[in-house]
């Protein structure tokens, strides 16, 4: 009974297809490239899957399937990193939303006001980005932005009261 609940493995009848699963049992065992050849190395006197014949193969794929099947079982699979963009129809997500606001802060955008709504018009078509796809366009469109050095007007001018006191001086002046 015990043995019905056990799924037998089948070794795969074509070239490619053992050598995809040697080096995918080889992953999952956390052998890196020279480990992995060692090991053909010490079975078979070939170091390569591609120089290997089929029965070469299948012996390398037995030794390894041993292997795979000792192996303690995974409690949790492994997360993946980064971000998400198996989903860009998603909301936009809370990283996203504050490296907006840090990039339009970054580049003195002031405000929630009419420049920041416009900008994300003028990009992705709506007042705020909604979803993933969008924020990821705003996003980089705020990158390439300070990347250029680009400044807002109101940063780019000089004090309005600066002008004014050099103003009086110049007038003074007679040509």
């Amino acid at each position: 009974m015990l043995r019905a609940a056990i799924r037998q493995r089948e070794i795969p009848a074509d070239r490619q297809g053992l050598i995809k699963a040697i080096h995918a049992m080889g992953r999952d065992l956390n052998l890196n490239d020279e480990t992995r050849k060692e090991l053909q190395w010490n079975l078979t006197g070939v170091e390569s899957c591609r120089d290997m014949s089929i029965a070469q193969l299948k012996q390398v794929y037995q030794r390894v399937a041993v292997l795979h099947d000792t192996m303690p079982p995974r409690l949790h699979p492994p997360k993946r990193r980064g971000r998400d963009e198996r989903q860009p129809e998603e909301l936009l997500s809370v990283e996203q939303n504050r490296m907006i606001c840090h990039l339009f802060d970054d580049l003195s955008i002031s405000g929630v006001g009419l420049a920041r709504m416009n900008f994300c018009r003028r990009t992705c078509g709506s007042t705020w980005p909604q979803t993933r796809a969008q924020g990821n366009r705003i996003i980089e469109a705020l990158k390439a932005m300070r990347d250029r050095g680009w400044r807002s007007r109101a940063a780019s001018q000089p004090d309005s009261a600066a002008s004014i006191d050099e103003t009086p001086a110049m007038s003074g002046v007679k040509a």
